[in-house]
């Protein structure tokens, strides 16, 4: 990578790690904020926290405006939210866990992107 994404790296896990350290889905703040803003939202589970969930916070999810884990288990380091919805927890039920992430969404941080 180049000076710029490690300098934006290591600003992003400093200020995570000082000002996000107990609150969830962290938010990039921005001298300049634009019109448009991303956030990216991810659908994962507790299993791969360490795996894929710390893979995308060190590679891409710096890069958004804001961040938010869909989980089966909070991990406020991470960006990860417990998000119970109907049914169990499977891939034939994915639709059920793609509607209680897009209800959060709108419930807190539709006014923000």
């Amino acid at each position: 990578g180049t000076n710029n994404e490690t300098d934006a790296t290591t600003e992003f896990r400093n200020y995570k790690e000082s000002e996000l350290r107990g609150k969830l889905h962290p938010i990039k703040e921005q001298a300049n904020l634009s019109k448009h803003r991303i956030l990216c939202a991810l659908y994962t589970y507790d299993k791969h926290h360490p795996t894929m969930l710390q893979a995308a916070v060190n590679t891409w999810a710096w890069k958004c405006d804001g961040f938010l884990a869909a989980s089966t288990l909070t991990n406020e380091t991470l960006g990860a939210v417990d998000l119970p919805h109907l049914g169990n927890e499977t891939y034939g039920n994915m639709w059920q866990k793609t509607r209680s992430i897009w209800g959060y969404i709108y419930d807190n941080y539709l006014e923000d992107f």
